[in-house]
């Protein structure tokens, strides 16, 4: 999928999402999935019980990237804006 056609859908689905607060409660909600991935990650490498696996670690992968993704869209800033500056910093 090209990032343009990605980027449509995403866009799509999240038009009327709940999940659409303001750019204060999307900041502070991507801050909590990091610490969940973190948490996650502590419990992989053993530091913390229970174990978590690998579905786990990708829907807090998912989770954040819906906060990053969001928080763009309310600065006007295109999925494709972001993986240029990603791969031309």
């Amino acid at each position: 999928m090209e990032i343009k056609d990605f980027q449509k859908k995403f866009n799509k689905r999240t038009k009327n999402h709940k999940l659409i607060w303001n750019y204060n409660a999307r900041f502070l909600h991507l801050i909590e999935e990091v610490g969940e991935l973190a948490t996650i990650e502590m419990q992989r490498k053993g530091y913390k019980q229970p174990f978590k696996n690998k579905d786990d670690l990708k829907i807090a992968l998912a989770d954040i990237l819906e906060d990053i993704l969001v928080l763009a869209k309310k600065q006007n800033i295109s999925l494709k804006e972001l993986m240029e500056t990603l791969i031309n910093e």
